[in-house]
């Protein structure tokens, strides 16, 4: 059904631009269309006509950015994102994506403060907080992330990312017991995140939980049966199960 509607918006909208080639509109909408058909070529072509019909239409911009970053070109995306952000300083989405990019090219203190200008304009971006508490956990400021991962949370309770990143950064320094819900919490969005699975087991042997631990490793393990650390893990957890000695 939904490649029946993507297609036909494709259709609607390529008859546009045969009535009206010179109006920026339906490229823009074709291109979308394209984009959501996984089309993403075409859509950036499409893209490109609209943004030379309409140059000075930052949300548009931000959307031919946004294809360029799903196609891998991530420095035309990021000087695509950054004219929009000239246009529209306030368009927190532009912001945001910025953010992922500069991330994906390993550029972290430009990527959080992107992260961070997203949040300052939208107070509830979860994923905004929650991809500013990841880079904030790769640089050790662990009350700052902690921060953020609960204003995610706050935003978007139903957001199994932030839930499972939040048990992370909790578990990491030691806070293992406050760690517990958030792991049970992103397990409860996402049932299937093997990772979710692992380290909630890693966190119940921790606190000498050695049974439980059992059976969340044993579920990761039937998650990924080729996982050569959950193997390992769950050998440890099921001799200490079992009174014998064994550490992670």
């Amino acid at each position: 059904r939904r490649n029946i509607d993507y297609h036909s918006a494709i259709s609607i909208w390529q008859d546009n631009i045969a009535k009206r080639p010179d109006s920026p509109r339906p490229y823009g909408e074709l291109a979308s269309a394209l984009s959501n058909a996984g089309r993403i070529p075409e859509a950036l072509a499409a893209y490109e006509t609209a943004v030379r019909l309409l140059p000075n239409y930052p949300k548009l911009r931000h959307n031919y950015a946004v294809a360029l970053a799903a196609a891998g070109r991530l420095d035309e995306a990021a000087a695509q994102f950054e004219l929009a952000l000239e246009q529209l300083p306030a368009l927190a989405d532009a912001h945001y994506e910025l953010g992922n990019v500069r991330h994906e090219q390993g550029r972290n203190v430009e990527a959080l403060a992107c992260y961070e200008a997203a949040v300052r304009l939208r107070p509830d971006f979860a994923l905004a907080h929650n991809n500013a508490a990841n880079i904030l956990t790769i640089f050790g400021r662990t009350d700052e992330a902690l921060a953020h991962y609960a204003a995610a949370v706050r935003a978007e309770p139903n957001l199994p990312d932030a839930q499972y990143n939040w048990a992370n950064a909790l578990a990491h320094i030691g806070r293992f017991v406050d760690a517990l819900s958030h792991y049970e919490a992103a397990l409860r969005l996402a049932p299937a995140l093997v990772s979710a699975h692992g380290n909630l087991g890693i966190t119940l042997f921790n606190l000498g939980r050695y049974p439980d631990a059992v059976r969340e490793l044993e579920i990761a393990q039937t998650l990924a049966p080729d996982s050569e650390s959950i193997r390992a893990n769950l050998g440890t957890a099921r001799a200490r199960a079992k009174g014998l000695p064994g550490e992670f």
